[in-house]
C-alpha cells in the first residue's frame, strides 16, 4: 500500500513534487436520489464533499496525485451532476453538490452504473485509476435491469467499484448479498456502510492503494 498523508494546501488540489511519476484519478460518486433514500439524501451528500475535500488534498508519498471528481444521482434515471471533463476545482464542485434536489422515485441503480461507465469510458484520461463510488439502499424497483449485471460489465472495463450500503447494520441479508455482488474484490475493500466508524479514512487506504491498469 502506498503511504499518503493529507496536506493543506488552501484547497488547491493535490501537490505537486518534482521527479516523482504522476498519478491520474478519476472518482465518479453516485448518489441514491430515490424515495427510499430520503431521509439520507443530505447525509450523501455531505459525506461526498468530506471525501471529496480528503481526496483534493491527498497527497502520496511517491507519485504526483491527479485526481479529477465527477457526481451523478439517480432514481428512475440517472442524472450528471458534474462530469469529470468538468472538473476545474473543489469550490465548483460543492457548488454543483449544494445545488442539487431529491429525485424521489423508484430506484434503478444499473442505470446509474451504465451512466457512470460510459462518463468514465468517454472522458478517461489514459492510463487513469478509474473508481465509482456507489450509494445504495440495496433494493431496486422491480422493473429495474440487473445491477448486477452492469456492475460485471464496468469491472471489465477497468472500473473498481467501491458500494456504501445506506442502511446500516438494518441492511437486509438479500440486499446486502447483491451490494457485496456489485462492489469489486475483495469485500473487505470495496463494499462499507455509510454509518461505518473511520469510514472516510478506509476508503482514502483503499482508493490511493488501487492497481493503475
Amino acid at each position: 500500500m502506498t503511504n499518503y498523508k493529507l496536506r493543506d494546501n488552501g484547497g488547491n488540489g493535490n501537490f505537486p513534487f518534482p521527479g516523482r511519476r504522476e498519478c491520474l484519478v478519476e472518482v465518479v460518486f453516485i448518489v441514491d436520489s430515490s424515495e427510499s433514500a430520503r431521509y439520507l439524501y443530505d447525509q450523501e451528500k455531505q459525506f461526498v464533499k468530506e471525501l471529496s475535500t480528503e481526496l483534493n488534498g491527498l497527497n502520496l508519498e511517491d507519485y504526483n496525485l491527479d485526481i479529477r471528481m465527477a457526481l451523478l444521482q439517480y432514481s428512475s434515471s440517472a442524472v450528471p451532476v458534474h462530469r469529470l471533463v468538468d472538473w476545474i476545482n473543489l469550490e465548483s464542485f460543492h457548488r454543483k453538490i449544494d445545488r442539487m434536489s431529491l429525485l424521489a422515485k423508484g430506484t434503478f441503480t444499473a442505470l446509474a452504473i451504465n451512466k457512470a461507465a460510459d462518463m468514465v469510458k468517454n472522458e478517461k484520461r489514459s492510463k487513469s485509476v478509474r473508481i465509482v463510488v456507489l450509494m445504495n439502499v440495496g433494493a431496486d424497483h422491480p422493473s429495474s435491469p440487473d445491477a448486477v449485471t452492469a456492475a460485471l460489465a464496468a469491472k471489465g472495463n477497468g472500473i473498481k467499484i467501491f458500494v456504501l450500503g445506506l442502511s446500516g447494520v438494518d441492511l437486509q441479508t438479500d440486499s446486502q448479498n447483491k451490494l457485496l455482488a456489485i462492489a469489486s474484490s475483495p469485500a473487505e475493500t470495496y463494499f462499507h456502510k455509510l454509518n461505518e466508524p473511520q469510514l472516510k479514512n478506509n476508503l482514502l487506504k483503499h482508493m490511493v492503494g488501487v492497481e493503475v491498469r
